[in-house]
């Protein structure tokens, strides 16, 4: 019905408590830095500081986060860069989907898969990059309008218009477009 306030090690084993080191004070633990929480029979899981960086730690079987509520979320936030604080990472249990609020890098030779047998990777290797479809079907890109191949200066090398002309390019120029009765080309043969 109180504070315990006392210094040493504190050990909860049913209903016995033994000292150790941190004070218990109203409804929270307060511990001091280099000192962990400790639970399951072998230590399995720890909870601590070291006055720098804070540490989760789980030694044996998954580590299971879990948000029960109906359609609540679990939200990772962290520093935004300029001394506020802004989310990056949200699993959205109303939408049923993982929302990512801010830009993701991923390494020279780290891919980004899709699909159960990773069929479809983006990635860089450090010198190229690649869209490499190694599953069954097609590598299809869809389009309501137009669909582009640009350099990364907006020269354009092709377009693929629905409904319409595919215009390929020579130095920004459009040197053979389709038409619907057959085929332009701008310049000689």
């Amino acid at each position: 019905n109180g504070n315990i306030n006392a210094t040493g090690t504190y050990k909860m084993d049913d209903s016995t408590i033994i000292n150790t080191s941190c004070v218990f004070q109203g409804a929270g633990v307060d511990m001091g830095d280099n000192h962990c929480i400790k639970l399951g029979v072998g230590d399995d899981l720890v909870i601590k500081h070291n006055s720098l960086d804070s540490y989760v730690e789980n030694y044996t079987g998954n580590l299971h986060l879990a948000n029960y509520t109906d359609d609540g979320d679990i939200m990772f936030h962290s520093d935004n860069g300029s001394g506020g604080i802004t989310e990056y990472l949200r699993l959205d249990g109303g939408s049923v989907l993982t929302r990512f609020k801010k830009n993701t890098v991923h390494e020279d030779n780290i891919s980004a898969r899709f699909g159960n047998s990773s069929d479809l990777q983006i990635y860089h290797d450090g010198t190229n990059s690649y869209i490499a479809d190694t599953g069954t079907g097609d590598l299809r890109i869809n389009s309501d309008s137009v669909v582009a191949i640009r350099k990364h200066d907006n020269e354009t090398m092709a377009n693929f218009t629905a409904n319409g002309s595919v215009d390929l390019y020579y130095d920004n120029i459009a040197r053979l477009c389709t038409t619907a009765g057959g085929v332009n080309i701008n310049g000689g043969m």
